[in-house]
């Protein structure tokens, strides 16, 4: 691979980790809350990731077809709730005790309506990224791959 086609795939792909970066925060930021936003529209928040979304899943297929003459495969993985530090603060800082990790967690993907009915873990990530990144993949391109417990439905 030439050094112009690298420094161009390398900056595609910064700007790619700021765009997912940007997304990921997207529901922290609290844009329609309070007496005056309407219970009948989704807050702002949620339409402006829904977008975000829409747009990441859309510049991986068109960074495929673009990529692909160079033999540069593009993929993604649509990651649903994993079990990380985060979950595991909420869980210690609960006000319902009674609860072990693993009746907790599953309340918690019942409540996301996550149909396998429990957080993913690390390592199911890692394998979706392993595969995409080894000889099993070698004809796959523009695709995503969904690791969400069957959460993410528009993959």
């Amino acid at each position: 691979m030439d050094s112009n086609l690298r420094n161009e795939l390398r900056g595609l792909w910064l700007g790619l980790l700021g765009v997912v970066i940007f997304a990921m925060t997207l529901p922290m930021t609290r844009l329609a809350v309070g007496p005056a936003a309407d219970p009948q529209l989704p807050p702002l928040f949620v339409t402006a990731g829904r977008a975000a979304f829409a747009g990441l899943l859309s510049l991986v297929r068109s960074m495929a077809t673009e990529f692909a003459p160079q033999g540069v495969r593009v993929n993604g993985i649509l990651i649903g709730l994993v079990e990380s530090g985060q979950w595991r603060r909420r869980f210690e800082a609960r006000e319902q005790t009674e609860l072990d990790w693993t009746a907790w967690s599953s309340q918690l993907a019942k409540s996301k309506h996550i149909p396998l009915g429990r957080l993913g873990l690390p390592i199911e990530a890692a394998r979706a990224i392993l595969f995409l990144a080894s000889p099993l993949a070698s004809y796959t391109t523009g695709a995503h791959i969904d690791i969400s417990g069957g959460h993410s439905r528009h993959a």
